[in-house]
This record gives structure tokens, C-alpha cells and sequence, in this order.
């Protein structure tokens, strides 16, 4: 795909997925995973009341929709949901979600999203773009983290 073919995409695309490795997703819907920091109850001394705290954080599976690869084949998914079971701690990805302005040139939000793999992949409809390449429809990925970037927070807590 050419530059400006990769261009006029984008301006029809509001997030873009950058894997590990280097292939690249446009997208237009993202169902992102909640977030949830479970209660952890913590015995008290002296007969008091257990004391509540939050526990360490869990993130449900992601949802990407209308999904546009510019750098592998169609059958990127499966390639990617065979190397899960053959070998589950390589086949896991970091990657980035970029939330793109009008125009898609500048982005306005990333992502960090650590540790994901494919854990379904809805359908085989492809749907043609009508320049030669194809949208699927909809492909959940499992994910151990997945916060924004600039968040200090997040990061002392993954470590990064």
C-alpha cells in the first residue's frame, strides 16, 4: 500500500494498532477491557474489622472492529492464534492504540497495551474496501494491561 493510499485510509479510521514486530491496524470501533481492582480483605488485630484493599489490577478482553492491516495478509490472525497454542509466552504482544484526530495525521491519545494475543476472531466476513484490500469485522484480544501512556500511575505500577 502507498503512502497516500495509507493516508486516505486513515482519514476513514480513528485508531490505529501498532504490534510488536511491527504490523500495523487501522480500526474504526474499540470495546475497550474494564478495568477492576478487586477487594482484598486484610485480617485486623485485636478483633477489629477486617480492613478492605484494593488488590492487584484485572483487565477484561478487548474488542477491535473494522479492522484494516497494512503490513501482513489477510490471514494474519490466524497465523497469530496458531503461534498462541504452539507457544502461548512468545506468541503474547505489546502494542500501542493511537487515537487519531480528524484528518487521521496527529494523534490525540495512545495506549499501552501489554502482553495481548487474539483470544477470538468473529466470522470470516471480509468486506472490501474497493481498493483491493479488506476489513474484518471483529477480533478480541486477551490483554494483561492496557492504560494510557502518559499516566505516571500506571506506569509505577507495570514498571515502566
Amino acid at each position: 500500500m502507498s503512502v497516500d493510499q495509507r493516508i486516505l485510509a486513515m482519514m476513514n479510521f480513528q485508531f490505529l494498532l501498532e504490534v510488536q514486530g511491527g504490523n500495523n491496524f487501522a480500526f474504526q470501533e474499540l470495546t475497550p477491557p474494564e478495568i477492576e481492582l478487586p477487594e482484598i480483605m486484610q485480617g485486623a488485630p485485636y478483633g477489629e474489622s477486617d480492613i478492605k484493599l484494593p488488590g492487584k489490577p484485572k483487565f477484561s478482553t478487548m474488542t477491535l472492529m473494522k479492522i484494516k492491516p497494512f503490513d501482513v495478509p489477510d490471514n494474519w490472525i490466524l497465523d497469530w492464534m496458531a503461534q498462541a497454542v504452539i507457544n502461548p509466552i512468545a506468541s503474547r504482544r505489546t502494542a500501542f492504540i493511537r487515537e487519531l484526530a480528524p484528518g487521521g495525521l496527529d494523534v490525540v491519545q495512545t495506549w499501552y497495551i501489554g502482553e495481548m494475543w487474539p483470544q477470538k476472531r468473529a466470522g470470516i466476513n471480509y468486506i472490501s474496501t474497493g481498493d483491493g484490500e479488506k476489513l474484518m469485522e471483529e477480533v478480541t484480544f486477551s490483554v494483561r494491561s492496557y492504560y494510557p501512556q502518559n499516566s505516571p500511575g500506571w506506569n509505577l505500577i507495570f514498571g515502566l
